[in-house]
């Protein structure tokens, strides 16, 4: 595998790509505003970053999404430019849920058992709505 400064991403096996070089969002919720985190994010789009890890711990996917909206709304990127990597709080939830966030659920995180989320996944996937590492 050939990466450059114009090439610096990672094929899939599904087709899609992913940037080696990404934006990490933790910020310390205790000592960070949620401010800080969508600025980081905007200033990290606008500066070519198009990886952006995330995860419910951090407390800020709120910003991160926002950031990502506004930026796309502004024109400077498109949704399938962007890769978003984000946790859910398997600690939480147990073993046999996972967290969604749904870019359609109004910000609303959802609590579902892992047969159910699994499916939901699957046909997201199959209908084109999110990509598959």
């Amino acid at each position: 595998m050939n990466l450059t400064a114009t090439s610096h991403r990672v094929p899939l096996n599904d087709g899609n790509s992913i940037p080696i070089i990404g934006l990490g969002t933790y910020l310390d919720p205790q000592t960070t505003s949620q401010e800080t985190c969508l600025t980081a994010v905007k200033m990290a789009i606008d500066v070519g970053y198009r990886h952006i890890d995330g995860a419910y711990l951090y407390k800020n996917e709120h910003e991160v999404g926002q950031a990502i909206r506004d930026k796309i709304t502004e024109g400077k990127v498109n949704r399938k430019d962007i890769f978003y990597c984000g946790k859910g709080d398997r600690v939480a939830a147990g073993t046999h849920a996972v967290h969604l966030l749904c870019a359609g659920g109004g910000g609303k995180v959802a609590l579902l058992p892992l047969p159910v989320a699994w499916e939901w996944l699957t046909s997201s996937v199959l209908m084109g709505v999110v990509r598959q590492p």
